[in-house]
């Protein structure tokens, strides 16, 4: 590749990176978020009382900690909880916000709009899951975009489309090191 193909190459490809981690993006999640908090009712707000009790309140009590067969404990669930949000896409993100909003940005996104988009995201997610003949459960981020958005809300080729867009930046995430460099 010449020199200045490679120049041109780099400077489409900053192009794209600016559009996507700019202010549009960033506009954009936090319409997103505040969308949600205002359509949930504020959830996040008003229950959070609530929450705290029955996650880490009662991880300790020694009722909720027997285990039972085919149960998960809520130190089990608290666990598998925070494995699966806290990783690569929550510190480049965090690490994101702080850049262009300050530190304030992190208060904001954990307090209000964070977790109530990780809530949406959670009930969507159990909502269109589905049962394979074994009897277990299986569903995500790309069956609710192609269930709900496909299905229930007919627009079928935007729904497969952002599923599978979706499938192709989660794959491809693992291809850039995961941010480890």
């Amino acid at each position: 590749m010449y020199k200045g193909e490679r120049k041109m190459l780099s400077n489409i490809l900053n192009g794209i990176n600016d559009f996507l981690w700019g202010k549009p993006f960033t506009y954009f999640v936090l319409f997103i978020g505040l969308y949600f908090t205002v359509r949930s009712g504020f959830f996040s707000i008003f229950h959070f009382k609530h929450i705290l009790k029955n996650t880490f309140g009662s991880m300790f009590s020694e009722e909720a900690n027997s285990k039972k067969a085919g149960a998960v404990t809520p130190f089990e669930a608290v666990c598998v909880a925070i494995g699966g949000c806290v990783g690569c896409g929550n510190i480049g993100g965090v690490a994101s916000a702080i850049a262009v909003g300050g530190p304030g940005a992190v208060f904001w996104m954990w307090a209000f709009f964070g977790m109530t988009v990780k809530c949406v995201e959670t009930t969507l997610g159990c909502y269109y899951r589905s049962k394979d003949e074994t009897g277990r459960y299986f569903g995500g981020s790309t069956y609710f975009m192609e269930k709900g958005i496909s299905r229930e809300m007919g627009f079928t080729k935007f729904g497969i489309g952002l599923a599978i867009a979706f499938g192709i930046g989660f794959i491809a995430q693992f291809l850039g090191g995961s941010q480890a460099y």
